[in-house]
């Protein structure tokens, strides 16, 4: 008997696992069918889906359908091409490889989530502004697709430019973006070479939720960390720049601070190394590219240097407009000398004040010939690097006070000199204009040019001194048969005004007494012409 209870027990017991087991596989089964019904990724599905995305068309080399041990699938040789993309144009994307998974359990539980894309081999292209493509429109703005985590390493992300010049390309190395929805913010990381100038980037940060109404006021925050940037990559600069930035903001007005370290900035021309350290709070518009310089403070060796302006488009004119304001206070001009020196030392020791404001803008020109400035400068206190240069200027300190020269024991004492004037730039020439050079016993009132492209250099003026014309000699027979000469050079009550010149080169420059005749008219019309011409206003009151 009590075996017999023993297998009715089992048979009862295996009945109910029969029942079980028959209605797994029947809510399987059904399962599998409303699973076959609903199932995301077809090939059809799969390419309208990614086309909605970039208002285009997609198609694939390769197509499959994995199960195991995710559901998902695979495609190759992925092409996306705009629908408003010309015939001659390049795809906008290609694609080696994409790999979609997620979780049987997400398909039931969670539509429209997608837990990882892994994207091989990701190229992407820009067309140039101006090429009649037209920027893509979101427009799915309703869709529900979230997506856990995407990676796109060994990414190329390449930006055309207009006209002859090489498109630019970002080589991405390492890209992951998390939570990718149209509702909540993403997360990001990325490593990448920078492609003008060429440097290594890794920034982290979140972007989003994509504001469809008004994208510019999509938000957006992060770091960004610069390294080993070559700045010989632009003409005539060279250098290896580091930054460290963080930004925060929206689309439409990114507030960026950060510093900038070039511990071996120089120009080209003159290959001097000077290091050069900025801090800045900038605003970008990532909507079109226009920047604008709220604060820049930065450090020349000892001498700082403050400046504000833009970098941004203008209504009817194609590219960006620099525009730059700058000041120096109690600067050292040997720190900004030795810049555009082509000597080891800079020609002039001093304190320095300078007010200037560049304008460069873009008319395809090399950048001597598009940079406009006007400024104001100061130099007090200034001596010469090289001694043949500060013995002439102790000299005619000397002669202009009437002080015998004595050529075999030279003054020890270096006078110390003041100069001041006002300069218009363009077209790749400095226009000076109210120029005075003055050290004890003399004052030179000058006016001139300095072409930066072939450092050619003419300026004329006069130079008041304490003592007649004929007592700049130092007394002896020199000055006797001067006397004759020094009605012409008189100047109320006393002392003489000489006519003088400076021409040649940066380098070599020649000095001398200018009897060509008074060039006062010259310049006042040459200063008048420079008002007119002038990018800005140069009426204002001088700065000094």
């Amino acid at each position: 008997m009590a075996q017999q209870h023993k297998h009715r027990l089992l048979g009862h017991h295996f009945r109910w696992v029969v029942i079980a087991a028959t209605a797994a596989i029947i809510v399987v089964g059904i399962a599998f069918v409303i699973l076959l019904l609903r199932w995301p990724f077809t090939q059809a599905r799969m390419a309208q889906s990614l086309g909605d995305s970039v208002s285009g068309s997609v198609s694939f080399a390769k197509f499959r359908v994995t199960y195991v041990p995710f559901p998902g699938c695979v495609a190759e040789n992925v092409v996306f091409r705009r629908w408003s993309s010309p015939a001659d144009v390049p795809p906008l994307a290609t694609i080696q490889r994409i790999a979609i998974q997620t979780r049987y359990v997400d398909l039931f539980l969670r539509s429209g989530y997608i837990a990882r894309i892994v994207l091989n081999g990701l190229y992407v292209r820009i067309s140039p502004r101006g090429t009649g493509t037209k920027p893509i429109q979101n427009q799915n703005t309703s869709t529900k697709m979230r997506v856990g985590e995407i990676d796109a390493n060994g990414a190329t992300l390449e930006v055309g430019r207009r006209g002859d010049k090489p498109p630019l390309k970002f080589e991405i190395h390492l890209l992951t973006v998390k939570s990718v929805s149209a509702t909540t913010a993403m997360h990001y990381s990325a490593t990448l070479t920078n492609a003008l100038p060429p440097g290594e980037i890794v920034s982290t940060g979140s972007f989003g939720p994509w504001n469809s109404n008004d994208p510019a006021q999509t938000p957006l925050s992060g770091t960004a960390i610069f390294r080993n940037a070559n700045l010989s990559a632009f003409s005539g600069i060279a250098g290896t720049l580091s930054s460290d930035q963080d930004f925060q903001g929206t689309l439409g007005h990114i507030e960026v601070r950060g510093k900038v370290d070039i511990p071996h900035f120089k120009l080209t021309k003159t290959d001097n190394q000077e290091p050069l350290a900025s801090q800045f709070r900038v605003i970008v518009d990532a909507m079109n590219g226009d920047v604008f310089l709220h604060q820049v403070d930065a450090l020349l060796v000892r001498t700082r240097i403050i400046a504000h302006g833009s970098i941004a488009g203008k209504t009817g004119q194609k590219g960006k407009t620099t525009f730059v304001v700058l000041a120096i206070d109690h600067g050292r001009i040997q720190d900004v000398l030795r810049l555009f020196s082509t000597e080891t030392h800079p020609p002039m020791d001093g304190v320095a004040d300078f007010r200037a404001q560049i304008t460069v803008p873009p008319l395809g020109q090399p950048f001597l010939r598009e940079v406009m400035a006007h400024a104001d400068f100061q130099v007090h206190e200034g001596t010469f690097e090289k001694p043949s240069t500060q013995q002439n200027v102790n000299t005619l300190s000397e002669r202009a006070r009437g002080v015998k020269i004595d050529k075999k024991n030279p003054s020890a004492e270096n006078v110390m000199a003041s100069l001041k004037g006002h300069v218009v730039l363009r077209e790749g020439t400095a226009h000076f204009t109210d120029v005075s050079f003055i050290v004890p016993g003399a004052d030179a009132r000058m006016s001139g040019t300095f072409n930066l492209l072939n450092d050619h250099i003419n300026f004329h003026g006069k130079l008041k001194t304490d003592v007649k014309f004929s007592q700049t000699l130092g007394g002896g027979i020199k000055s006797v048969l001067l006397k004759p000469l020094d009605p012409f050079f008189k100047k109320k009550p006393t002392g003489a005004v000489i006519p003088v010149y400076m021409i040649g080169t940066y380098d070599y420059a020649h000095f001398g007494i200018d009897l060509l005749g008074d060039h006062d008219e010259k310049h006042s019309q040459r200063r008048q012409g420079e008002k007119s011409k002038s990018p800005h206003d140069l009426s204002r009151d001088p700065i000094f």
